[in-house]
């Protein structure tokens, strides 16, 4: 199941959907996101059908302006495959189309790959969503970009999620080989997971001016971001 956020093109408002064949398809319930997930395996899975069959719109996903899925209320955790974790103001979630902040006077900035993870479920689900925290060279955190769907797995269809990434240059064909990177142990369902949390790889990417970053997460979805943009 492929959950996402979006603003809705009658209205402007925030709304749910899911993702199928290519559309976004409004869900016509009134539940946020979140709660959706609060609730039992077997709700969340009527709730798709519902979408699907009866869908408040349908729009191209091409077209559609996604959201950060998640925003909790609380300060969201921030982890590492190594080293302490630290807490980030959820503001700081945004969706695949919010593009990636690059300040006035930067000269580019750090980014570090990833995942979101959100328990979903009370049968012990993970949802995986890309995510990609933009650093800084002094280090502050600017933004984490999330998206463009959240994506639910059970006990019976975990899979180890990868990424490729990719970093193109403004000059044709300035492109550096991309590269799979398999993250050492995100929360996995069944892990007992309770609260969202941003995983992340170790090392980061410094991104210049110009420069745009792909990110392939397979059956997570893809999403090219450039700094400023």
């Amino acid at each position: 199941m492929r959950w996402v956020v979006y603003l809705s093109p009658s209205g402007g408002d925030h709304r749910v959907g899911i993702v199928d064949d290519g559309c976004v398809h409004g869900y016509p319930g009134a539940e946020q996101l979140a709660q959706l997930l609060d609730a039992p395996e077997a709700d969340v899975y009527t709730a798709h059908e519902h979408a699907l069959n009866d869908p408040t719109e349908i729009i191209v996903e091409f077209e559609a302006r996604l959201c950060a899925p998640i925003q909790p209320p609380e300060p969201v955790a921030v982890r590492r495959e190594s080293g302490p974790e630290e807490r980030l103001d959820p503001r700081l979630l945004v969706g695949t189309d919010d593009g990636a902040p690059l300040p006035a006077n930067t000269q580019g900035l750090w980014v570090e790959s990833g995942l979101t993870c959100v328990p979903w479920g009370r049968e012990g689900g993970v949802g995986y969503a890309p995510a990609c925290l933009w650093r800084h060279d002094e280090g502050h955190t600017l933004a984490v970009t999330t998206g463009p769907a959240l994506v639910l797995h059970g006990g019976a269809d975990a899979v180890k999620p990868q990424l490729r990434l990719t970093v193109t240059g403004e000059t044709i064909g300035d492109q550096r080989e991309g590269v799979t990177v398999a993250l050492e142990s995100p929360p996995m369902p069944g892990s007992g997971l309770a609260e969202p949390v941003i995983w992340l790889r170790d090392t980061g990417i410094r991104l210049d001016p110009g420069m745009e970053l792909h990110i392939d997460g397979g059956i997570l979805g893809e999403f090219e971001i450039r700094p400023g943009e």
